[in-house]
């Protein structure tokens, strides 16, 4: 009996839909407890699986990790590999969720590798998508789009409607970011329409997107209703990450429309419901949304503490997370500064509206150093990293020349890699670290940074101060910070100005503020174009003879079977030739190993230079070359070809003022007429070789007779 009732309630709690959060939760742990013994470890599984899934909505991402761990290990005896890959995507939204990028996106990518092995396409496509939304969360747009498109073209083939609207709001949302309405309209809309016939528990991010292309849009009405929605629909499923994100774009839309209190009423219940889920973004986000409040009604003792409650947040934030750090000199003397200011504003009321706009100040340009720092962590490719650079310091100082110098420890050398000039890049150079000799140098060997505002100025640093090579500009104000990895220095950063007296002991301090993002990100990018570099020089090596320089055996074979596969698919017809030398062992026992590299060097170029573009030589081991003629090769047309290749080779060869001789012996096999596979024609190409061998050397033989 009850097992019955057991398996009523399983059927019943299966047609529960997920946005149901309370009721999955409840009435899950309710029929877990029941189920006991082996013949239930599949719903058992499933059960655990579905309760972390629904404990992610309500923001408690410790139970429900434990929840999904438990439902992927018995999904894993199962020998389910479907639900185990969909319990990991589970992980990677928690990782997402929890401010924990970079795990997200590495957690997504191996699942996309196994879901394509599996040929799990559905699953494949989710972890694409995913791996498209955290590089959003990055700013990492052009990469994100690239990943969804791919998703996109899955999930036409899937046909999952509730993926499809997962993939086509993050494509809006990439666009609605990046400030581009217009196109962000049309992805947003249909999402928006999909989620509403599907009802997916994801519906409430589509609402919110919606809330905030409409506010973008100025069409308020249309706004509000999106987000209320979002905040009801999040409200009655318990959906606390969507809560947030609902409040705070609400907040920002009360905000736009003059209406401040209610704009602070939503920040801080945002605030508070951040604080619960330790989520230091939008603690962070909502505290500074309402510092400008309070400052607005002139409750600046509300925003002290506001302030210091967002500077302990960033703090914890910059240790967990690089794209979030926030600068050192900023971080140090914010809370002192404010304080100052608390016992000024008590004594000199007037002075209130200059601290008031000194302050903003401050924190427009923390905020900018900030998004800088992100764009040059986002990227590997250095010339990207140098235009970001160039273009974002004018926001901040007065950039007419910029200069980036790597220190070259053991050379003693500055490689002075990159020069700007006006916005013109001008050639690398290199110049010695002697201390008299460059501000660059000056600075690495005392590890000091430095502030000039006058040309005259620089006598202290060094003997003459010219100009680098090719630059017509001439520079009155520098300012130049070291570059450094944990303490080691590896470069210079200079800016340069042409009036005098450009900088201030405050650009220095927003140069040093930067100089961490600029040091890590080249770092990071130079280390990545090593790799890449060592990789296609690896990829080289396992399919090249490092003699000669010609594709070796495999590369040569695998270079015939796709010829086979072209000459199959357009019925066209082409030839193998094997070629053996002749004297060449002489050659070694004569004049020694020397000059028979020098000899099979000779005979690789000649080869090479002898064949047509679209035809291919690799050297198979020893003496032996194979050469493929394509391009609908004839029976004419081959032996032709092969009579000039054995005459270029018996050309003399002259090593060390020696004239040496050198001969190849040649058999050719003709595709389809001897053979239709490229073992059979090597093999007959061989036997044709020795017939020429056989038959005195130095000749060209087919498998019916020499020549």
């Amino acid at each position: 009996m009850e097992s019955c009732e057991l398996e009523k309630d399983l059927i019943r709690y299966k047609s529960l839909p997920d946005t149901s959060t309370e009721q999955v939760i409840e009435s899950g742990t309710s029929i877990l407890s029941r189920l006991t013994g082996n013949n239930y470890i599949a719903d058992r599984a499933y059960l655990h699986s579905r309760i972390g899934k629904a404990l992610i909505n309500r923001g408690e991402y410790e139970s429900a990790f434990r929840e999904l761990s438990q439902g992927r290990q018995l999904h894993d005896e199962l020998g389910d590999m479907e639900e185990v890959l969909r319990d990991q995507l589970a992980f990677g939204i928690i990782y997402g969720l929890s401010e924990q990028p970079e795990t997200a996106f590495e957690t997504f990518l191996t699942i996309r590798d196994k879901a394509r092995t599996l040929e799990l396409m559905e699953i494949e496509e989710a972890s694409i998508c995913n791996m498209g939304r955290i590089c959003n969360d990055m700013n990492r747009f052009e990469e994100g789009f690239s990943f969804l498109k791919v998703a996109q073209k899955l999930v036409e083939v899937t046909g999952n409607m509730e993926h499809k609207a997962a993939v086509l709001h993050e494509i809006g949302r990439n666009k609605l970011t990046q400030g581009y309405l217009e196109e962000a309209t049309p992805y947003l809309e249909e999402a928006c329409q999909i989620a509403s016939e599907q009802m997916g528990a994801f519906s409430y991010e589509v609402l919110i997107s919606m809330g905030e292309l409409y506010s973008r849009l100025s069409r308020f009405k249309e706004a509000f209703e999106h987000l209320n929605n979002a905040i009801d629909l999040c409200r009655q499923n318990n959906i606390s990450h969507g809560e947030i994100l609902a409040l705070y774009h609400l907040g920002n839309l009360f905000e736009k429309t003059g209406k401040s209190e209610k704009a602070a009423e939503c920040w801080e219940d945002c605030l508070k419901l951040s604080e619960s889920l330790q989520l230091r973004q939008y603690r962070i986000l909502s505290g500074e949304r309402l510092v400008g409040y309070y400052r607005q009604i002139e409750n600046y003792e509300q925003a002290l503490k506001m302030l210091e409650m967002i500077r302990k947040e960033e703090q914890d934030y910059r240790n967990e997370r690089l794209h979030h750090t926030i600068s050192v000199y900023d971080q140090s003397t914010r809370i002192e500064d404010l304080d100052q200011e608390v016992q000024a504003w008590r004594k000199r009321s007037g002075e209130l509206e200059r601290i008031r706009s000194d302050k903003e100040e401050s924190i427009r340009e923390l905020k900018t150093i900030r998004d800088i720092g992100q764009e040059l962590t986002a990227s590997l490719d250095p010339d990207q990293i140098i235009e970001v650079l160039n273009n974002r310091l004018t926001q901040l100082v007065v950039v007419n020349g910029m200069l980036i110098a790597f220190y070259l420890k053991e050379e003693q050398e500055l490689d002075i890699r990159y020069i700007i000039e006006n916005g013109k890049q001008l050639k690398p150079t290199r110049s010695p670290v002697e201390i008299n000799k460059s501000l660059s140098a000056w600075s690495i060997l005392n590890d000091e940074d430095i502030l000039l505002n006058t040309r005259k100025e620089s006598l202290k640093y060094t003997e003459q101060l010219g100009p680098v090579k090719g630059s017509q500009t001439f520079n009155e104000s520098f300012l130049l910070v070291r570059l450094k990895i944990e303490n080691r220095i590896i470069g210079v950063l200079s800016v340069q100005a042409t009036k005098k007296n450009a900088y201030t002991e405050r650009h220095l301090k927003v140069l040093q503020a930067l100089a961490g993002f600029i040091a890590i990100a080249l770092s990071n990018s130079n280390a990545h174009q090593s790799l890449v570099l060592a990789n296609e020089r690896i990829a080289y090596m396992a399919t090249h003879d490092p003699m000669t320089g010609l594709p070796n055996r495999m590369r040569i074979m695998d270079r015939l079977e796709q010829e086979l596969n072209r000459s199959r698919r357009y019925d066209k017809t082409l030839a193998v030739l094997f070629i053996d030398l002749d004297g060449f062992k002489r050659v070694n026992d004569t004049h020694g190993h020397q000059a028979g590299d020098f000899v099979l060097k000779q005979i690789a170029e000649r080869l090479s230079a002898g064949i047509r573009a679209t035809d291919a030589v690799g050297r198979l081991a020893g003496d032996e070359f194979l050469v493929i003629i394509t391009d609908d090769c004839t029976r004419e047309n081959g032996l032709q070809l092969a009579e000039n290749l054995r005459k270029l080779l018996s050309e003399k060869i002259v090593f060390e003022k020696a004239s040496l001789t050198v001969t190849g012996s040649v058999g050719l096999a003709f595709y389809p007429e001897d053979g239709s596979n490229s073992k059979d024609l090597v093999k007959l190409a061989d036997k044709a070789m020795y017939k020429a061998k056989e038959n005195g050397k130095n000749q060209i033989a087919t498998q019916s007779s020499p020549l």
